[in-house]
């Protein structure tokens, strides 16, 4: 996946935050169906942190 992305937008650039270019190397690291495996996990946390929101949202109002 990231060679797709870089072949897409070209070579990768470092990130600014040393954290998050520490994660985008070990990313790099991984072969292709873990680093999608990991993408896919983020997106379900992000759902479910999201639908956790509402759900507080609701409760106040």
């Amino acid at each position: 996946m990231v060679k797709l992305m870089e072949a897409y937008f070209g070579e990768r650039k470092p990130f600014n935050n040393p954290k998050i270019e520490a994660v985008a190397q070990i990313m790099e690291s991984l072969d292709p169906a873990a680093q999608e495996d990991i993408l896919r996990i983020a997106e379900k946390e992000k759902r479910l942190a999201e639908i956790g929101k509402e759900g507080e949202l609701r409760r106040a109002a």
